[in-house]
């Protein structure tokens, strides 16, 4: 059978051929002395972030009169336990700090002055804009996405999850440009293009380097179209440009989460740029009611009619449906997911020990002895089995389930949130075990569940009428599944729209 060539062929294999040129001439320049002069500035500059650097550079910034404030600032982050805080203000002060930023630029002006690498980016450049021209004049879609790409090793991430399902209701006539940045000085902070396949292309670049921004926008720009997978890569430059629509995608509440793990200095800086991208958004994308109420009254005037809710939901979840269970005189409890703080994992434990009756715990995590560590003295129960278990393994591990754990905290963050797990333990039969209701719409929209203090207690259902409990959720599920298929109906209509709308090029 011979291979079916893609129109769009020969602009790929040149996309692909110039990122192997970049990277040729990259290797040669990490052998330069302004890459070597770069990376040891870097190690000094981290160095002063910590132990007696730190202090030394606290003092520094005492003594300049520019730096009082932030230097104030900086203790007050360090003595809140906000470390991440402290240590980005003192990091951007130090005198370490502009050496590294010096011999950064020594070492990105050395590549920018390589006249094969200015000609591979120019012809990598050219070829994504006609790739991208060539969609929009066969009026297929084309959308920058601001997000990293949804590769296979990064899908068992419920926000990659998300990403995917985005991207296959957007249809089979989508050409897609992922673009985000890199967090610190990974592969150096080089510009990376890779060609994923004929309809996905991904960008990482530096965050800081305005000539990859520079480009970042004209890409977006040919699209028309740019969609911000939460608001962790919204920035401004791309968000107040009224000349490109712009849709936001609320997966949760992303500085709310940041000051949950203490991280409040960057918790600032992004709440700042999530009230730009959605005061600025031409439709915000909301994984549930209780999130559009509360960013609507976190941003009062911004929203108006702009809001779709779209509940993260997979529609092969529905398919796979199956409410029966077997039950010999024992009940099964799952926990599938990780360690995280979020997760209550040491109050599920406690629970676990408490509990007045008799059930078979299976837990389904990727760090089985970090969760057997937890259990004081080495006292776990019994009759529990605790393993890693393959994605595409877990329904098996659902099947025989009669009670899942999903324990949260009453917080924005949970309130808000739409988690991936309670569709599925709802889609299999499994009654869901919790702390806090406050968990996105389900509870709102009649979900039946066990209070973890009735779990502890012994305060279980029979199984008739555990089997009533099954299929009330079953409803509630099916009724989530419609507001789904709403949203994503709302969705495609405005692609289209701005389809049409858009001129060609």
């Amino acid at each position: 059978m011979k291979k079916k060539v893609h129109v769009h062929d020969g602009l790929l294999c040149r996309i692909r051929a110039t990122q192997r040129q970049m990277k040729e001439i990259d290797m040669e320049l990490n052998q330069s002395n302004a890459h070597q002069a770069c990376i040891k500035a870097r190690e000094n500059w981290i160095r002063a972030q910590r132990g007696k650097g730190k202090l030394r550079s606290l003092m520094h910034m005492a003594l300049h009169k520019e730096t009082i404030s932030a230097s104030i600032f900086a203790l007050k982050s360090q003595l809140a336990g906000d470390k991440e805080g402290s240590s980005g203000l003192i990091g951007q002060i130090c005198p370490e700090y502009q050496t590294y930023l010096n011999a950064y630029e020594s070492r990105a002006q050395a590549r920018m002055n390589e006249e094969r690498f200015r000609e591979a980016e120019q012809t990598q450049q050219m070829a994504l804009l006609e790739l991208i021209a060539r969609y929009r004049n066969t009026g297929k879609k084309t959308v920058v996405f601001m997000a990293p790409y949804f590769s296979r090793e990064r899908l068992s991430d419920g926000y990659f999850q998300r990403v995917q399902a985005v991207d296959s209701l957007l249809g089979e006539d989508l050409l897609a440009v992922y673009c985000s940045w890199l967090d610190a000085d990974e592969e150096n902070g080089l510009w990376k293009c890779c060609v994923w396949d004929a309809r996905h292309i991904e960008i990482s670049f530096p965050r800081w380097d305005e000539a990859a921004w520079s480009r970042v926008r004209e890409i977006a720009h040919a699209a028309g179209v740019v969609y911000h997978h939460s608001v962790t890569f919204a920035d401004e430059r791309i968000t107040r440009d009224a000349s490109l629509v712009k849709i936001v995608d609320l997966h949760g509440a992303y500085p709310e989460e940041l000051r949950m793990y203490g991280r409040n200095w960057r918790a600032d800086l992004d709440e700042v740029q999530e009230r730009i991208a959605i005061c600025n958004a031409q439709k915000i994308i909301c994984v549930s009611r209780a999130m559009e109420t509360h960013i609507r009254e976190k941003y009062p005037g911004c929203l108006g009619n702009a809001c779709i809710v779209m509940p993260i939901l997979k529609p092969a979840l529905l398919a796979q449906m199956d409410i029966s269970k077997p039950f010999n005189g024992t009940y099964e409890v799952i926990y599938a997911g990780g360690m995280q703080r979020w997760q209550c994992v040491n109050q599920m434990r406690q629970a676990m020990m408490q509990a007045k009756v008799r059930c078979h715990y299976h837990i389904c995590t990727s760090e089985p002895q970090v969760f057997l560590n937890g259990f004081k003295n080495g006292k776990a129960p019994k009759d529990m089995v605790v393993e890693s278990v393959p994605p595409q393994q877990m329904k098996t591990a659902y099947m025989t389930a009669h009670f899942g754990f999903v324990l949260r905290k009453d917080c924005t963050i949970n309130r808000v949130s739409c988690p991936t797990k309670l569709m599925e333990y709802i889609a299999l039969g499994i009654v869901p075990i919790l702390d806090s209701i406050q968990l996105g719409d389900f509870v709102a929209e009649g979900m039946r569940y066990i209070s973890l203090a009735d779990f502890i207690q012994g305060k279980l259902p029979t199984p008739q009428e555990r089997e009533k409990m099954v299929h009330a959720n079953r409803d509630v599920l099916m009724g989530m599944a419609r507001t789904y298929s709403q949203g994503v109906e709302k969705l495609r209509e405005l692609m289209t729209d701005q389809m049409a709308a858009r001129p060609k090029v």
